[in-house]
């Protein structure tokens, strides 16, 4: 009877220690585990945010690529190959909804993608700079190419000759004309038709007096001719819309006007191809007012 008060007497508190032990124990830990599923619960917020702001990414790119396209084929180049713009990432993705609560799944989806798109993003990027370079020689191309009159309508009298067979004014026999022959008061500004560098200015010996010619790059070349007065020198740089000269009768001409040719790749073509004759004198006038101002 001793012995079992005895084990009741020391049985009670072990009991009463171990229901207090399992009590606060379970009190202590509570805490613990909510602040631990609210961390994981942040996590996955974080993670669903990030893997909306990549899909947003992946349309952005979507929309550059279509961008990309009309761009290329506005300067005719080459269109650059989807396996290309894939980036090499080949194969597929884990599919990232596929595995929303799956921690690990979803950080390897999201890694996956994040690679894929900095690749992409980076030949999109080289592609977008090759465009804006051939978009800037396209632009200077189209500055060169000669596309106004050489003399406003407002001083013009007469086109006295075009381009083509004519009967030369000195001989009267058929002989080829290369160029136009515009008629106007002895003085009238000759304008640059587009941008180049002077690579002759002087008195020519072959019939043209004064004359200026000019490179304008991508094959073509103009000259103007029979001046009375050259304002401008060799390896000058000029511009579209710049007075060179003067209108004269110097050379083999029988009165005052311009000749005016255009060559492309060396080889002499008809000037009225490249200047639209729609423009009524003020117009030009305005439109030349402000090519000078652009410089």
């Amino acid at each position: 009877m001793k012995l079992k008060r005895t084990l009741v007497f020391l049985f009670i508190p072990l009991l009463v220690t171990l229901v207090a032990f399992f009590v606060l124990d379970g009190f202590l830990e509570l805490p613990k585990a909510e602040l631990l599923a609210k961390k994981y619960q942040s996590a996955y917020s974080q993670l669903d945010l990030l893997e909306k702001q990549l899909d947003s990414l992946d349309n952005v790119l979507a929309v550059a690529y279509k961008n990309d396209g009309s761009y290329r084929s506005i300067l005719e180049l080459d269109s650059v190959p989807m396996s290309i713009r894939q980036a090499g990432t080949g194969g597929s993705e884990v599919n990232l909804h596929l595995h929303r609560r799956d921690f690990n799944g979803q950080l390897t989806a999201i890694a996956q993608k994040i690679d894929r798109l900095e690749r992409q993003l980076i030949l999109q990027g080289k592609s977008y700079d090759y465009i804006s370079e051939n978009t800037r020689i396209w632009i200077e191309e189209l500055k060169s190419i000669p596309s106004i009159m050489p003399v406003s309508p407002n001083d013009l009298t007469m086109i006295s000759s075009v381009f083509g067979t004519r009967i030369d004014p000195f001989t009267h026999l058929l002989s080829e004309h290369h160029g136009y022959d515009y008629v106007a008061p002895f003085g009238t500004k000759v304008y640059a038709t587009g941008n180049g560098i002077v690579t002759l200015s002087n008195y020519s010996r072959k019939g043209y007096g004064n004359e200026v010619i000019i490179d304008h790059n991508f094959g073509f070349s103009t000259r103007y001719a029979h001046l009375s007065e050259i304002l401008t020198e060799q390896g000058d740089s000029v511009k579209r819309g710049q007075v060179i000269g003067l209108v004269g009768s110097t050379g083999r001409s029988t009165g005052p006007h311009l000749h005016y040719e255009v060559r492309y790749l060396n080889r002499p073509v008809n000037p009225y191809l490249y200047y639209a004759d729609d423009l009524s004198g003020d117009e030009y006038e305005i439109m030349v007012g402000n090519l000078n101002s652009e410089k």
